[in-house]
């Protein structure tokens, strides 16, 4: 009879244990799903982010007359 009962408890602990890590993998699956909806809902604005940045830096470069500079470089250097 003392081994039934170390039996069951060694069941219930592992019992338990299992629970516990299936749970943390559910948990963490659903935050995957979570966050993975979230990076859908925000990638057209993070796009949208990134055509005005690289649409400034043409400006600025196109503004900064990066052609002439250089063709100033040239001729002094």
């Amino acid at each position: 009879m003392q081994n039934v009962w170390k039996g069951l408890i060694v069941g219930g602990l592992t019992g338990v244990t299992a629970g516990v890590v299936l749970d943390t993998i559910a948990g963490a699956s659903k935050k995957a799903v979570a966050v993975g909806e979230q990076v859908r809902e925000h990638a057209p604005d993070a796009g949208r982010w990134l055509q005005s940045v690289t649409d400034k830096a043409g400006e600025w470069i196109h503004d900064a007359d990066i052609p002439e500079h250089v063709r100033n470089v040239a001729q002094h250097g």
